[in-house]
């Protein structure tokens, strides 16, 4: 099978990229994604095949199969940094028809370290995503993006009123973990105390002991 290929130890990256690329079933390619993803990984330190593994998935996230696509993005946030330069490819798929794709899209872009933080703008455009996994994962990228600016803290503050607690509680973590920009939103925070979702005051409290404990070192 695939995966046992994947694991053997050997260089089986030009057959699982042929599979990819041509194989006429969406789950033989699905799987040989996720092989390459599996190698890959494993060869992350060697450099010259993960590489190799990245670009075979970066292809394949055009695949007409949203299983392949699902498949394809998620073992490319297996390869983490050795990925990074196809961050563009990837975030394009935040705005996919499937919501697997687009959550997956989110998730991998976030484990492209920096090579993910220049799309921006594509994971704000997600805060207008009807589907609120989606939507919790673009709260959670801003909030980890060091090119945020008052213009997402905003956007995150206004996620704080969601009807969803997920969503609240995302943007409540989000807005913890960038003290400069989040201090302006602490009431509104404070707010949310008495939640009756257990995780949402969780993500409360850690958000205004973040906030505190931040203003308090500058003052």
């Amino acid at each position: 099978c695939m995966a046992a290929a994947a694991a053997d130890g050997s260089d089986h990256t030009p057959a699982l990229a042929r599979v990819l690329r041509a194989d006429p079933s969406p789950t033989a390619r699905a799987a040989a994604a996720k092989a390459l993803g599996a190698s890959g990984a494993a060869a992350a330190a060697v450099g010259t095949a993960a590489t190799s593994a990245a670009a075979d998935l970066a292809a394949a996230l055009g695949d007409v199969d949203a299983d392949v696509r699902v498949a394809a993005v998620i073992a490319l946030g297996e390869l983490g940094h050795a990925a990074g330069e196809h961050a563009g490819l990837v975030a394009k798929l935040i705005v996919d028809v499937d919501q697997k794709v687009r959550a997956f899209a989110l998730e991998t872009l976030g484990s492209l370290g920096v090579a993910g933080h220049q799309y921006i703008d594509e994971v704000t455009a997600a805060l207008d995503d009807e589907d609120v996994e989606v939507l919790a994962l673009a709260i959670g990228l801003l909030g980890g993006n060091p090119n945020a600016t008052s213009i997402h803290a905003d956007a995150l503050a206004a996620a704080l009123h969601s009807d969803d607690a997920s969503v609240r509680t995302a943007a409540a973590r989000a807005l913890g973990s960038m003290p400069a920009l989040g201090a302006a939103y602490l009431e509104l925070i404070v707010s949310l105390e008495a939640s009756e979702d257990e995780d949402e005051r969780a993500a409360v409290s850690e958000a205004l002991l973040a906030l505190r404990f931040a203003a308090a070192s500058s003052s």
